[in-house]
Formats: C-alpha cells, structure tokens, sequence
C-alpha cells in the first residue's frame, strides 16, 4: 500500500468516526432526556417531516399512522415526495438536507436532528420508500436505521450495513407503477417496553 492510499484509509476512517461519534452523543443525549415533552415530541416530527416532503403539485400530504400493540409494532406512512439519494444518506448519517435559509418558510424543520427524537419509539427503524433522483429512474428501497449501540465500532458498523442495502438500489429493479398518490413512505417501529 503506498502513501495514498493509507491517506484516503485514514481519512476514510476520521469520517466514519465522525459521524458514529455524533450520532452516539446525539442518542446519549436523548436517550438520558428526563424532558417528558422530548419524549411526545416523535408524532410531531414525523408529522413536521412528512409536510416538508408534500408533492409540489398538492396542497398537503396525507398521513396514516397505525399501532399494532399485540405485535408492538408503531407504522407511519405519507404520501409525500420520493426520497432522493442524498436523503436516504443523509438519514443514514444523521445529517439534515434542509438549507439553513431563515427566510424558508416552506418547511417546518429547520437542522434535521428532530427525526432522531423518533428512536425514543425504537432505536431499530426500518425505513421504505421510493428513491428517484435527475436523469435515473424510480427505485424501491428499504434500509434499517439502527441505533441502538453505545460504542463507536459498532455504530460504525451499524452504518456501514444501513450504507450496503442502500447499495442495493444499484441492482433493484425499476419501480414502473410509482404513483405519487400511494402511500410510498413508511418508518416501522418495533416498540420496545419504553415505546409510546
């Protein structure tokens, strides 16, 4: 290996740390939150982010939320926009797509850390939905959100697995009967005892 390649390595590494780092003092944080008004606050996030994401040629966006307690299973769903892949890694990684424009008045959230408030629910959450980005066609995805580690290798592992079903839309089949009217996104949520 030369010297390159032990740079790219290394930076590779400082990054991967990074962002398992953030996401460990972020869930940390929350996890120790004694703030009750934290612990309501997931309905109105997925809500807030489903409203951000409305099809341009609508006026708003429709949301189903279903609670399966025998199965202890919380499913959210909307109607809004495809993901794109920046959002999907964005999710990933914890960081927020949105422009941090105070004149945007469009959109409800501002700096993307609210949707982690959601692992109160569950620190698994499997995440489905359409990608479609410029000039490639629609695809459908399905990756898992785990954040339930409280050490640094295995968030980094945890990301890494999140990052390769991703990667799974290079070989998924194109998604010809996309309907912007379905209900194309869900979060599923397998509640633990503290859920809810």
């Amino acid at each position: 290996m030369d010297y390159e390649s032990r740079i790219n390595e290394s930076q590779q590494k400082v990054y991967e740390k990074a962002v398992a780092t953030k996401i460990l003092d972020l869930m940390d944080k929350l996890r120790n939150s004694s703030n009750e008004n934290d612990r309501k606050r997931w309905i109105w996030e997925l809500l807030q982010n489903a409203k951000d994401v409305k099809n341009l040629n609508r006026q708003g966006v429709d949301v189903i939320v279903d609670l399966d307690q025998q199965e202890k299973i919380l499913l959210f769903k909307h109607n809004g926009r495809c993901f794109s892949t920046d959002n999907i890694t964005f999710l990933i990684e914890q960081v927020s797509t949105k422009e941090r424009n105070p004149e945007n008045t469009e959109e409800t959230g501002k700096f993307g850390t609210g949707f982690l408030t959601t692992h109160l629910l569950s620190e698994v959450v499997e995440v489905r939905g359409v990608v479609k980005d410029d000039d490639l066609p629609y695809r459908k995805f399905c990756i898992t959100l785990d954040r339930k580690s409280v050490e640094i290798p295995e968030i980094i592992v945890s990301l890494k697995e999140s990052i390769k079903e991703l990667r799974q839309l290079a070989k998924a089949e194109d998604y010809k009967n996309y309907k912007e009217d379905d209900f194309n996104t869900s979060f599923t949520y397998h509640l633990d005892e503290d859920g809810l």
